[in-house]
């Protein structure tokens, strides 16, 4: 009896860390008030902020992403300004950010009003990367 208690048991593990291990990997989502839905505006940004190639620092910028419930972005990405579309990159994350203002809104979500520090840029190695925090206030 106790040994297929056991088995039971096991059984049972094995099957909630198969679930688990399955659901780990879907893609990001938002709710609409109905359904769950892909956040297709973070795949164009990706796609948009993927080839960070640069020369100089000054070709290096970042870009608030995201809402707060308290006021401003919840991060940033940091994008090469020669290589990526910028007016479509602003076009794009201004889209998600007010919707996701409007969720913030929608759902009385409130936060720890802490803001996201804005990072330095610099092009090191041919590729835009962060270099520091920059000193900001929102």
């Amino acid at each position: 009896m106790k040994l297929n208690n056991n088995k039971n048991v096991l059984i049972t593990l094995m099957s909630s860390l198969l679930i688990i291990s399955c659901t780990a990997n879907e893609p990001p989502s938002y709710n609409d008030g109905e359904k769950f839905l892909p956040e297709p505006e973070l795949i164009e940004i990706s796609e948009l902020t993927g080839n960070k190639s640069c020369q100089t620092n000054a070709e290096c910028k970042s870009i608030g992403l995201g809402a707060r419930p308290c006021g401003g972005p919840d991060k940033y990405l940091i994008y090469s300004q020669t290589a990526t579309d910028v007016d479509a990159l602003k076009e794009v994350v201004a889209r998600y950010n007010k919707r996701k203002r409007q969720g913030n809104e929608k759902s009385g979500a409130v936060g720890i009003c802490v803001v996201a520090p804005k990072p330095l840029t610099e092009c090191i190695q041919n590729r835009c990367q962060s270099s520091a925090i920059a000193n900001s206030t929102h």
